[in-house]
């Protein structure tokens, strides 16, 4: 009796272990192109141009392809097929700062433009780091990316050079570079501080003051020259003191409003580089019991898509962000494609987006 138990305990144990490899067995089995096309009733070659948008497929046969992916949870090898094909169909996209609601409005533009045509895009947050900018350089090499969109975090360019040399081709968006080597699509950041500083003006201030970027970008400098243009222009003083370097920050903006509450003297206006330094400059005078505009104008630079829900509306300088996302995308299939055609560089006009930020200047 108790060598029958044995025997089918052992039994069921064999069972049991059977059942188990045969099991780990079918999760490992990975469904292949020919799995997936003979379940649709399709060739390999019809399968394959369905998930790479290669060529056009019959809409009833996509959706046979696809259902039949779905069914049998087909995981491409993508790294094999991007070897295989020469083209992963990935872009890289690094920006400076995802807390800045400026670069999303920019990624949007470009993921909607890459959707279309049949690419996915990996968003890498840089946080103006440069040694992160080069990580993930490295990293979307490593990916078989066919193409990078970058918003620089410094003015460093040799890893980037030597990208674009390895075959890679590179749209640069929003911050401009000295490298004619690749596409740029940036705004015209000089006149639009002339058309801010023009504003101020013809409401009737003498005294502006400028909370710039940070020193080391050329986009900061594009503007910080700008608005002395501007000044120039009306015959104005610049005042240095009321000049502060900052970075594209809320922070940043209350660091300067903060250092120029100290001074004993204050403009009747004051011009920010970005939205971001604006809002945290009028929230260091709002704390701090001063109104805008009543007690100063301020004048931002960006329009991001929240600053006409504020009270009081941001008056500031309108950039094309979506249009510039969208036309870095088609820049970099254009090089993708075409490797041979000379790099372009294109600056998108900027508009003074007027609501009620501004006021005539107090007479004390």
């Amino acid at each position: 009796m108790e060598f029958v138990f044995q025997f089918a305990i052992t039994n069921a144990i064999k069972m049991e272990v059977s059942f188990v490899r045969q099991s780990l067995t079918l999760l490992n089995m990975k469904a292949t192109i020919r799995d997936v096309a003979k379940a649709a009733g399709v060739s390999p070659s019809t399968v394959s141009r369905v998930l790479t948008k290669s060529a056009y497929v019959a809409e009833e046969k996509q959706e046979k392809v696809l259902e039949a992916i779905e069914k049998l949870n087909f995981q491409p090898n993508v790294v094999a097929r991007s070897l295989r094909l020469k083209t992963s169909r990935i872009i890289g996209l690094l920006i400076p700062d995802i807390t800045n609601p400026f670069f999303p409005e920019i990624a949007k533009g470009i993921e909607d433009a890459a959707h279309k045509n049949g690419y996915n895009i990996m968003l890498c947050n840089t946080e103006n780091d440069v040694k992160k900018e080069m990580n993930y350089v490295e990293l979307l090499k490593g990916r078989q990316a066919d193409g990078l969109i970058i918003a620089k975090a410094g003015e460093e360019l040799d890893h980037l050079k030597d990208t674009i040399r390895s075959g890679i081709p590179i749209s640069f968006i929003d911050r401009p570079v000295n490298l004619d080597e690749a596409d740029q699509i940036v705004s015209n950041n000089h006149l639009g501080m002339k058309i801010a500083v023009e504003k101020l003006y013809a409401t009737g201030h003498r005294k502006i003051g400028l909370v710039a970027g940070p020193k080391h970008l050329r986009v900061a400098d594009e503007r910080f020259q700008g608005f002395r243009a501007g000044m120039l222009a009306q015959n104005l003083a610049i005042n240095e003191k009321w000049i502060f370097h900052e970075v594209f920050s809320v922070s940043g903006g209350r660091s300067a409003g903060l250092k120029l509450l100290e001074m004993p003297a204050h403009p009747t206006a004051m011009i920010c580089s970005s939205d971001v330094l604006a809002i945290g400059f009028i929230d260091s005078l709002f704390e701090a019991g001063f109104s805008v505009p009543e007690y100063m104008s301020v004048i931002g630079f960006d329009d991001i898509n929240f600053t006409k829900y504020l009270k009081p509306k941001l008056t500031t300088i309108r950039q094309a962000k979506y249009e510039m996302g969208a036309k870095a995308l088609e820049l970099l299939l254009k090089r993708i494609k075409s490797k041979e055609e000379s790099p372009e560089k294109i600056v998108l006009d900027v508009a003074l987006e007027d609501r009620e930020t501004v006021a005539k200047p107090r007479k004390k």
